[in-house]
């Protein structure tokens, strides 16, 4: 079974580390570019990170982080059973980035001071604004030689690695404190309460089953919330192959279509009937085509998923049955 991880912040601080781990990785392309398009792809998520830095006192939280970690290991240093090198060698990375941080000025002072970034800053920030007519500047550097433009992404790397490397380590902290453990939502819906100091809540979920989590809450209690994923005419996606029920295009404008369908039968649950989450209807007619029915049968996905709609209220949502059901074949449901 294919799965991913999906991590969600309970506070600002990790919010804000999680977006900037993104960029860095998306910065440690850039010392592989080799196209014009490349190197500026580089500098946008340079200034993203930048701005995203300046928002915030990024250098004194890390620099929080990093003393709590430096204790965290002392305290587990009086344990039986540790590995005393491992730990040692990881204090000593914590003690040399916490004296590079504190002699280090604001994250990013020498990038901002830059004479050649502070002069195509600005115009990153308009849609298409690096054209050669917009920065000439940025196109001669373009055309430098390669070991000249590396030269200059690898200085800029240096001024920011203090500040990734530190979070780098709060992040596998976050990462490491805990241990996935399975629980069940209710249609679709799970809460849950945040243990004493926790930052960050992480779901090791199916990615071949129709749908993705989504969180919110804070440092006390969580919700998750399960959604379908649906693109274009209510398809399920995935590694789950799906057939459709037969028709006619009678007229098309782009991605969307007017389409005939013969006679259908049709399994349906009506969306206003005491259900609590937009997803519940869908993972009721999704029991039955899996075995939740007076047969214990399990019936092929078929394509599409209609909605039965009365203005602005989708008042039922329905599966098709695949061809060779009939009205007095499909299983009666069980619930």
């Amino acid at each position: 079974m294919s799965q991913a991880i999906y991590e969600f912040p309970l506070n600002e601080k990790v919010r804000t580390y999680l977006r900037l781990e993104q960029l860095f990785k998306q910065l440690e392309q850039g010392e592989n570019a080799s196209e014009d398009w490349q190197y500026i792809n580089f500098l946008g998520c340079l200034f993203t990170l930048l701005d995203l830095s300046e928002r915030i006192d990024l250098r004194n939280d890390v620099l929080k982080d990093i003393e709590s970690h430096e204790k965290n290991l002392v305290i587990w240093s009086q344990h039986p059973n540790i590995d005393d090198d491992a730990l040692q060698f990881a204090l000593q990375k914590i003690l040399r980035l916490r004296e590079s941080l504190k002699s280090n000025k604001k994250v990013g002072s020498e990038l901002k001071e830059d004479r050649f970034l502070a002069s195509i800053r600005q115009r990153f920030s308009i849609p298409g604004g690096t054209c050669s007519f917009d920065l000439p500047n940025l196109h001669y550097w373009l055309q430098q030689p390669s070991e000249n433009k590396h030269k200059d992404i690898n200085r800029w790397l240096q001024e920011l690695s203090p500040i990734q490397q530190a979070m780098e380590i709060t992040l596998s902290f976050l990462r490491e404190r805990g241990r996935f453990k399975s629980v069940e939502g209710e249609k679709g819906f799970y809460q849950g309460i945040a243990e004493d100091k926790n930052e960050l809540i992480r779901v090791l979920s199916s990615t071949n089953e129709g749908h993705y989590p989504m969180l919110s809450g804070n440092k006390y209690r969580y919700a998750i919330r399960f959604s379908l994923f649906i693109l274009s005419a209510c398809s399920v996606f995935g590694d789950v192959s799906v057939k459709v029920a037969p028709y006619k295009v009678i007229d098309a404008d782009g991605a969307f279509e007017i389409r005939h369908y013969e006679r259908l039968i049709l399994v349906s649950t009506n969306m206003l009937d005491g259900m609590d989450s937009a997803s519940a209807p869908f993972y009721k007619l999704f029991g039955y085509i899996s075995g939740k029915n007076a047969k214990t049968e399990e019936i092929a996905m078929t394509a599409p998923v209609f909605m039965d709609q009365a203005g602005q209220t989708t008042e039922a949502m329905s599966f098709v049955l695949p061809e060779d059901f009939s009205l007095t074949t499909a299983p009666s449901p069980s619930d």
